[in-house]
């Protein structure tokens, strides 16, 4: 094989390599498992029950994942789920119903880590009498017809679920002027600036357990809640025992029928399967059970779900389904498998072609050579001839350089290493040697006193 061609095939099999690096590298970063440096998560009101979880979650979280994480408190649900689309942060605590309320890929999609805990609609009115001295009568959701009711901000979840219930019971209501007390709920009920509130929020909410253990508080049932739950798949019917808070008298007196949906973790669809991991072990392996009594079990995060989760949290809840996570990687290994087979075997094919041309040319190559060295053997026949019909030491001189020249000439320009193994090139040689030889001796017969020709002639 010729120089020239054994660059070709070199070239063809470096660039095979390239092109099978450049996929193995993009099929890495499609895959690559991404962490962000920091993980910000979006929790809500400094008071409420999702910023408290997370003071505690967060250093678990840290330890698990060795970078930091930062939490930002905000107004609820509705905010998270703008800085969850946005990409200002990574995770978010949202109400369930707050998922469904717009498209779940509305910028980004959107999915389930877990379901931490219910959240019950929690209607809170006060037990003193009215501004004219009457008992309070309120009941239910229904006796907060022409109330002073506060919902919370206008962009938190519990102003969106309690506008809606109010709605569907056909309830109106005044809002207090300032939605924004920085105590939440507790400000106007306190301060008497509100006669009930609505909040969604987990039972174990600190603002909560202290507003109805005081006993100036009590909770106020949903009526119809199964039917109003059987409309939607983010409600579910929920029954506050009584007793449940410390107040006295009794808090509630009597079990109270209500809604509830759950406190759930949200992250964008694409989130690193690292980082799912990562939270569901501190939820569920990390001991937080024993701080935040109210946690879902393990084992009914899945019924609580209004939709379907996380790929990695729904393997991590039910175990026997990941089996079809693992029959899907497979057939993505498998599928990369036959992607890199079809590109090896292009590659394969290319270089055969190459080679095929390699070998078309180095044939063409060759026979233009074996060309020329028949016109060169032939250039030296010619000056045989020649030579033998002169006698003058100058004009065999010359004949002898114009041989050497043929030779040299051959020597540096036919550059085929098949020709040199080939037998006209050998002859050619031969030819070239005797004819010098030849030469020179008749030159020195020719310019010897006393030489003989002929006897130089018959001995070369």
């Amino acid at each position: 094989m010729g120089i020239a061609a054994d660059r070709t095939v070199r070239l063809t099999l470096l660039w095979a390599f390239v092109a099978l690096a450049v996929l193995a590298a993009i099929v890495g970063l499609m895959r690559r498992d991404r962490l962000p440096a920091t993980v910000h998560v979006a929790t809500g009101d400094p008071h409420g029950l999702y910023h408290q979880l997370w003071l505690a979650v967060k250093p678990k979280l840290e330890e698990r994942l060795g970078r930091p994480v930062t939490l930002h408190s905000t107004t609820g649900s509705v905010a998270n789920r703008e800085m969850l689309q946005s990409g200002e942060v990574q995770i978010a605590m949202m109400q369930g119903d707050q998922l469904l309320t717009g498209p779940l890929d509305d910028g980004r999609r959107l999915s389930i880590v877990a379901p931490l805990y219910p959240e019950p609609t929690l209607v809170i009115a006060r037990r003193d009498v009215d501004k004219q001295g009457n008992d309070r009568k309120i009941e239910s959701v229904r006796d907060l017809n022409g109330q002073t009711v506060y919902l919370g901000p206008s962009d938190s979840g519990s102003h969106a679920s309690a506008m809606r219930l109010f709605e569907h019971f056909h309830v109106n209501v005044a809002e207090p002027a300032d939605n924004s007390d920085p105590q939440g709920f507790l400000g106007p009920l306190e301060k008497g600036e509100a006669d009930a509130a609505v909040v969604v929020t987990g039972l174990q909410n600190p603002d909560v357990v202290r507003l109805l253990d005081s006993g100036r508080f009590d909770l106020v049932s949903i009526p119809e809640a199964q039917g109003y739950a059987g409309r939607s798949v983010q409600w579910q019917p929920y029954a506050i025992p009584e007793g449940y808070f410390s107040g006295s008298p009794t808090t509630p007196a009597s079990t109270i029928e209500t809604l509830a949906t759950a406190g759930l973790v949200v992250v964008p669809a694409d989130t690193s399967p690292t980082l799912v991991q990562a939270l569901l072990e501190v939820f569920y392996e990390r001991g937080l059970q024993t701080e935040f009594a109210n946690l879902l079990p393990r084992s009914q995060a899945l019924a609580w779900c209004p939709v379907e989760p996380h790929s990695s949290a729904r393997g991590y809840f039910d175990p026997v389904d990941r089996l079809g996570e693992i029959a899907a990687m497979m057939e993505s290994i498998a599928a990369t498998k036959e992607l890199l087979f079809a590109l090896g075997a292009g590659l394969f094919l290319l270089w055969q072609r190459a080679q095929a041309q390699e070998r078309r040319r180095r044939k063409e190559a060759l026979q233009q050579e074996k060309d020329r060295l028949d016109a060169m053997l032939q250039q030296t026949l010619d000056i045989e001839v020649a030579q033998m019909r002169t006698t003058d030491p100058e004009q065999l001189r010359g004949m002898l350089d114009e041989v050497t020249t043929i030779k040299l000439r051959a020597l540096r320009e036919l550059t085929e290493e098949e020709l040199y193994a080939d037998e006209a090139f050998s002859i050619f040689l031969m030819q070239c040697s005797n004819l010098i030889s030849k030469i020179q001796l008749k030159i020195i017969s020719l310019t010897t006193p006393g030489a003989d020709l002929a006897s130089a002639d018959t001995s070369a």
